[in-house]
């Protein structure tokens, strides 16, 4: 089948791509539309790019009978009545063959006769470039209904349906050559990249603008009859726009200056993208169209006019405003690069990019944070920078194929990958720019193609035992920044079979953290962690908290376990120094995660017999309700050690001596293996006590029941939580405290998470802690570098997002992983009387904004006028446990009733409104400030705090 995207849209995690797949024979045609929809979509052909008098498929799979519904349609577009039908055909030509949706995106196929017979609503398909329209709603029809709502996208292009060599032949063309146009701008001008193969260009334009764009082949270096490439991204849909024009320039015609569509549109969209400087454009076509208002590309300097407006068009088909910036160039596209020689033996240098030659300045060497150094599996990486580029060059010990990639958190999951091996038979580099997707829950790894191939090779070689790629891209066009970054990194021992082929699983991998823009030259080891303390001179005492040779029954994919443990007997005050994971070297690739946390100094009875319990998604949360106060984390990526500042420590006391601790592991068991496991975390004590005692603050949303509700469906819900300045004037001392490092802390759900520091009405940046890819499976402790200093007065708020789309039923807040939270869990020194600062939503105004009002709840009889009255005086300045076991419950009398409602309802995004302007307007009363000092006592404040707008991540410049 061929395979044009219709409507290509950025490279990013939400996706609108449209794809059209298609085949035929001598009598028969057969289409696959795919769409980002769940509801309704068509497809039509045209007689000039308009609605009117169109030949439509259209469709959709029922939700109820997942029957697929494929129909065919006229469609009859009046624009001076602005009336549109869409009427069932009396002829139906097309025949459904399968269909089927996900959570995201719907498929249908159907086929008909090329020509149908029915002159008067079907239009034939044919050998030349047909107007198509497509659009879709987010939403099914009514079947009851005769009626369909209007689209929620539409937009048109031109295809080709009977030709011999798809556009998309050119696909597989690599760009390998690039030229900088404008010698005003230099390399923050726009450029261009390209590649060819014997029939086909492929071209990709990056340019410094948000607008819309044009490259175009010139006769003599003048605009008039130029062929153009002209294109922008949708500032609303990010849809990519392509187009085939041709300029005339006539003093007679007016206006003077004309840009025309082609009648035959020979650039094909391939993809596109823009930031917030930049705009990427990326096109195909024949080498030679054949059009009499194309210009072929020869091997020759052919003039070149490129132009940009900083504002893209209202409407695709124009009219457009007159550029910002034009110039003139020339190029030979079909010159061929030269091979030049460098220095490493072996080692050929295809092409280098970039504005000037790049130094690799930096090496590392590629260990596990849970393997030893020097390792002779050990990859090593060099690369250098300029102003624009960045140059790597990875060494590892294989013969086949080999990656490094960005990766958000650690894991695989939203990996970018640099992917290559030297072809066995033809010594060729294949270098690659690849994306990774992982799902342990389905256990699916998938390692694609990116639309956009951003790595360019710069040459390779290897030799018995290692291989050596070399490779150069754009700063802008990755994550790559001036912080620490965690880079995963594999390779395999033999070559795929084919660049386009499956690729067999690696045979090593492992993770590392690196700051490739840190321009600081590396510092000796003595130097560099001269405050890291000698752990076999201060260490005088350890604390292990482990599985303790629990069997671990191979009865399902995922487990989560906990054990409870005591602390044991101490004899003095000691300082926790540092922190390890006790990671059992045979059960590594089971164990994903594991938290620590500390519980309250007073459990029931009945909770300290729990020892060893699943605690997972399916389990009460009864014991983890008890021991909410996390100490430590530790996942794929994390540190081996973390270590307290120098100046401070975590106490353990005579008085803790018998408290409970719990850890809890999760285990990824895909091969449902029974194995025994030792595993947990160390606690490394110092007798030498440092000059301050360290503490953790709980910080965020403090509802751990329904009155956090998060609706499904969503594709992005924000929370936001303050630590009141009245709790931490009160709190902390005139001279405030230090935070050196945080852990934030959602369920499956959570999406990013950002906690911010304001000082008044002052923003204090960068966040305390951010994690803007969050991973339930990859929580690790963030370091707060330098030591954030926080004053009586400030104000911590934490924002977290969360996503519901694949939810039926409102998610609730709550401590087991079915439920959601929102927290921070920042430490610091010197410690104080301070345990958890955050926000507990009001019960009546949760009650308003779902639209269930208390006299409702009285006339049904959930709730007595008792119940109503503690509900508006429930919280008192204080709240001692008499005020808490009545707060308790009046959740537990209401948590019926309001799920019984909820789960009723129904929820678009309009319906989910009032419940996010409830969790986001604080300037409304919508929340207490809870100051908790003690474990049985805390403080309920009145806080008028201002309204907090959503964080926003700073540009990136280079």
């Amino acid at each position: 089948m061929a395979n044009p995207q219709l409507s290509p849209a950025c490279t990013g995690e939400q996706s609108t791509n449209l794809l059209l797949q298609w085949g035929t024979n001598d009598s028969h045609i057969e289409v696959q539309l795919t769409y980002p929809t769940v509801g309704w979509m068509a497809m039509g052909l045209s007689p000039d790019g308009g609605m009117n008098d169109s030949d439509v498929l259209w469709g959709y799979v029922n939700d109820t009978t997942n029957a697929v519904i494929i129909q065919d349609r006229y469609l009859v577009a009046n624009l001076d009545t602005m009336t549109v039908k869409l009427v069932p055909d009396t002829q139906q030509d097309w025949r459904a063959v399968t269909g089927n949706k996900n959570a995201t995106h719907t498929v249908l196929r159907a086929g008909r006769k090329l020509v149908t017979g029915d002159t008067l609503q079907d239009r034939p398909f044919t050998n030349m470039a047909q107007p198509v329209i497509f659009s879709f709603s987010r939403k099914p029809p009514n079947p009851d209904s005769v009626h369909i709502k209007k689209h929620d996208f539409a937009s048109w292009t031109r295809v080709t349906f009977l030709q011999d060599k798809p556009a998309a032949a050119a696909a597989a063309i690599r760009l390998n050559r690039m030229q900088h146009l404008s010698s005003e701008l230099g390399d923050r001008g726009p450029c261009v990249e390209w590649g060819t193969n014997s029939t086909h260009i492929e071209v990709q334009l990056t340019y410094p603008t948000l607008g819309w764009m044009a490259f175009g082949l010139s006769p003599n270096g003048g605009m008039n009859n130029a062929d153009v490439l002209w294109g922008y991204v949708n500032d609303t849909s990010n849809e990519v726009v392509i187009q085939d024009r041709f300029l005339t320039v006539k003093m007679d015609q007016t206006p003077p200056v004309q840009l025309r569509l082609d009648d035959q549109q020979d650039w094909i969209a391939i993809g596109g993208s823009k930031n917030l400087s930049h705009t990427v454009l990326r096109a195909a076509r024949q080498l030679a169209t054949g059009d009499s208002m194309d210009r072929p590309f020869t091997n020759s300097d052919q003039p070149v006019i490129f132009s940009f407006h900083n504002n893209t068009p209202e409407f695709f088909n124009g009219p457009f405003k007159k550029h910002s910036f034009r110039g003139a160039t020339s190029v030979n596209f079909l010159k061929t690069s030269e091979v030049t020689a460098v220095d490493e033996p072996g080692f050929v240098l295809i092409q280098r990019h970039g504005s000037q030659k790049i130094v690799l300045n930096q090496t590392k060497e590629l260990v596990d944070l849970l393997s030893d150094v020097g390792s002779p599996k050990n990859p090593t990486i060099e690369w250098g920078t300029n102003d624009t580029h960045i140059e790597m060059q990875l060494t590892y010990p294989t013969r086949g194929w080999l990656a490094l990639g960005l990766s958000p958190d650690g894991g695989m999951d939203g990996a970018d990958v640099l992917f290559g091996y030297i072809n066995d038979t033809t010594n060729e580099v294949v270098l690659q720019d690849r994306s990774l997707m992982a799902s342990l829950e389905e256990m699916m790894v998938k390692l694609t193609l990116d639309k956009i191939q951003n790595w360019k090779v710069v040459g390779g070689s290897k030799n018995a035992t290692h291989t050596v790629l070399r490779a150069c891209r754009m700063l802008r066009t990755g994550p790559f920044t001036g912080e620490d970054q965690f880079v995963i990194f594999s390779y395999n021992r033999e070559t795929p079979d084919s660049m386009d082929g499956p690729i067999q699983k690696h045979h090593f991998r492992g993770v590392v953290t690196m700051n490739f823009l840190n321009t600081t030259p590396p510092v000796p080891k003595t130097l560099a962690y001269k405050e890291i303390p000698s752990l076999n001179t201060e260490v005088t005492k350890q604390l292990d908290f482990l599985m303790d040779n629990r069997t671990i029954e191979g009865n399902a994919d995922t487990n989560y376990y906990c054990k409870m443990i005591p602390i044991p007997l101490l004899d003095k005050k000691y300082h926790t120094i540092a922190t390890q994971p006790v990671v059992n070297t045979n059960n590594t690739k089971f164990i994903h995660h594991m938290l620590m946390y500390a519980c309250a100094s007073k459990l029931p009875e009945e909770i300290t017999k729990v020892t060893f319990f699943d605690c997972g998604p399916t389990h009460p949360d009864y014991v983890m309700q008890h021991c909410q106060n996390l100490l430590g984390a530790w996942a794929m990526g994390s540190k081996p050690t973390e270590y307290y500042p120098e100046d401070a420590g975590l106490p353990f006391t005579t008085e803790m001596s018998g408290m409970h601790m719990i850890l809890q592991i999760h285990y990824n068991n895909p091969e449902r293996a029974r194995f025994v496991d030792d595993s947990g975390f160390r606690f490394l004590l110092s007798e030498k006590l440092r000059k301050y005692d360290a503490g953790v603050i709980m910080a965020g949303v403090l509802s751990f029941d329904f009155t956090m509700t998060i609706p499904p469906g969503q594709t992005s819900f924000r929370l936001q939580s303050q630590c009141s300045d009245q709790c931490t004037a009160a709190a902390l001392p005139s001279d405030g405290i230090n935070i050196f490092n945080g852990i934030l802390h959602m369920h499956t759900r959570g999406r990013s998470a950002v906690a911010r520091h304001f000082r008044g009405s002052q923003e204090i940046t960068p966040p305390i802690v951010k994690n803007m890819n969050f991973d339930f499976n990859y929580q690790t402790s963030q370091a707060v570098q330098p030591t954030r200093k926080f004053l009586p007065g400030d104000r911590a708020v934490l924002e977290c997002t969360f996503s519901t789309v694949n939810e039926t039923q409102p998610v609730f807040g709550g401590e087991s992983t079915r439920e959601e939270m929102c927290l921070v869990f920042l430490f610091y020194y010197p410690k104080v009387d301070l345990n958890m600062c955050g926000s507990r939503y009001k019960v009546e105004k949760y009650l308003d904004a779902i639209g269930l009002r208390s006299n409702t709840l009285m006339r049904r009889r959930y709730i007595t006028q008792t119940s109503n009255e503690t509900m508006a005086h429930v919280f008192m300045p204080s709240m001692k446990e008499k005020e808490m076991l009545r707060y308790k419950n009046l959740i537990d009398t209401l948590k019926r009733p309001v799920r019984m409602y909820l789960g009723s309802q129904t929820w678009s995004e309009q319906d989910a409104k009032p419940l996010q302007d409830l969790y986001s307007s604080y300037s409304k009363g919508s929340y207490h400030g809870i100051c908790k000092r003690q474990w049985n006592s805390s403080l309920v404040l009145v806080d008028k705090v201002p309204d907090i707008p959503p964080y926003v991540e700073p540009a990136v410049t280079y």
